[in-house]
């Protein structure tokens, strides 16, 4: 399979959620918003589009700030997540999958470039998240007017993105609640708002907003000034101080904020100065790569080693392999180490592709086993359809019950599944609930088991 990432449409407009966090919408307003939740980011509000939804989950990390640590793309009964601090893979349909890789014959790409991890459609649905803070959503312009969520309504109209489902314009905090993603494991949901989440007297905003910091982006000899005209500064220096003032001023909360405008100027067809210096944001690449400040896009790959000689994205910084070197997931590897592709997905080298096979028993029943023999049996007793026959794999063994219905055919009423010590029952008749005697309930609560 050769991977290539589809021709960008003529016109993708960004929402931007940055920092701890910043958002501006595709319309271009700008707010901070910290709930430590999940939240939808953007969705299709218009049934003749193609539907797709985007949530992003916050973290706090040692302030009352928060920022992004996981994405969600729901996308062609597909769920994508991209996680904070896993470069290089995403998971899908909550497992793990090496970059890059298509889904729906082709129609969804997920892939690296840069620092980023992104997933884009056949309908022009550009997702990104660097694993750590910043994530950019992009849709064609067949979308305005059709979008909504925290990412606003692109109409063109910035002053009406911060609006609720039921329409009336609010408040960032108000906003929050409206597109608020339920969860069991997020109960404490009361964000801070504005400038409550960020504290600094007048003289640390000055020293933050000097040329030696925050600064240094609007700086007219400095290494961002051939970017001003194609796009402020002054929004991103905002974001900047707001950050190093919810942060007390580190220099690591100083680089995210920069790279942030460097990558935007970069999308936007820029070649900036280089800003970066031993001692100053300086970044250190893994074994077999080195740091390129306007590398390309589409890094060569095990499964695409020629990638880059037809690439649709911008340059941008990233940690690029060293020559006779390729991208395999997150690591640089010569060609002869590279694993193998198997239905559209990448496997490292020694990696195991596992399987799943299927046995079905339906009707009065018939059953088809997972070598795909097909035979009927009408037994009305209880039998067993499936275990485990050998010591060396985990064990588990799967019953069916029959019973008669007003004929000499049977069907089945109830299966047992025995598994890690538990008998869990699906019962006929009963939906949206399943019988479980557990003799060690401490396995379900490690996710060995997952019933739904």
């Amino acid at each position: 399979m050769i991977f290539t990432l589809p021709a960008s449409p003529s016109r993708r407009l960004p929402c931007i959620i940055s920092g701890d966090p910043h958002y501006t919408t595709f319309d271009g307003k700008r707010y901070d918003f910290q709930g430590p939740c999940t939240y939808v980011l953007s969705q299709q509000c218009d049934s003749d589009l193609p539907s797709y939804r985007v949530e992003g989950s916050n973290e706090h990390r040692g302030s009352s700030a928060t920022w992004t640590r996981l994405v969600k793309v729901f996308v062609y009964n597909e769920t994508i997540e991209l996680v904070k601090g896993h470069r290089g893979e995403a998971k899908v349909n909550g497992i793990f999958a090496t970059t890059p890789f298509s889904l729906t014959n082709g129609a969804v790409h997920v892939y690296t470039s840069g620092f980023s991890i992104g997933v884009s459609t056949d309908f022009g649905l550009e997702v990104s998240y660097d694993a750590h803070h910043l994530v950019n959503i992009k849709v064609p312009s067949s979308y305005q007017g059709a979008t909504c969520g925290l990412c606003g309504n692109f109409n063109n109209d910035p002053d009406d993105d911060i609006q609720p489902p039921e329409g009336d314009i609010v408040s960032p905090l108000d906003l929050s609640h409206s597109w608020l993603v339920p969860n069991a494991d997020e109960s404490e949901c009361m964000p801070c708002e504005g400038q409550d989440c960020s504290h600094c007297s007048e003289d640390e905003r000055a020293l933050f907003n000097n040329p030696d910091n925050c600064g240094i982006l609007r700086d007219r000899s400095g290494p961002f000034a051939a970017c001003h005209e194609v796009l402020s500064p002054e929004s991103f220096v905002y974001n900047c101080v707001y950050d190093l003032c919810s942060e007390g001023g580190q220099q690591d909360i100083l680089c995210l904020a920069l790279n942030v405008y460097a990558s935007q100027c970069q999308e936007k067809g820029v070649q900036l100065q280089t800003w970066r210096s031993p001692g100053f944001c300086e970044i250190i690449c893994p074994e077999n790569s080195h740091f390129e400040p306007q590398s390309t896009g589409c890094p060569a790959t095990c499964v695409n080693p020629e990638s880059h000689n037809d690439c649709a994205l911008a340059p941008l910084e990233s940690c690029a392999c060293n020559e006779g070197y390729v991208l395999s997931g997150a690591d640089c590897v010569p060609l002869h180490e590279c694993g193998c592709n198997f239905e559209g997905l990448y496997y490292h080298s020694g990696q195991t592709s596992i399987q799943k096979a299927t046995c079905i028993i339906s009707g009065d029943p018939h059953y088809t086993t997972f070598d795909g023999k097909r035979y009927d049996f009408q037994g009305p007793c209880t039998y067993v359809l499936s275990q485990q026959c050998d010591s060396d794999l985990p064990s588990y063994r799967v019953e069916g019950s029959n019973e008669h219905r007003g004929s000499s055919a049977t069907w089945t009423r109830l299966v047992k599944v025995f598994v890690y010590n538990e008998t869990i029952e699906l019962v006929k008749g009963h939906r949206g609930e399943a019988k479980v005697c557990s003799y060690n309930f401490k396995s379900t609560q490690q996710n060995q088991v997952l019933i739904y």
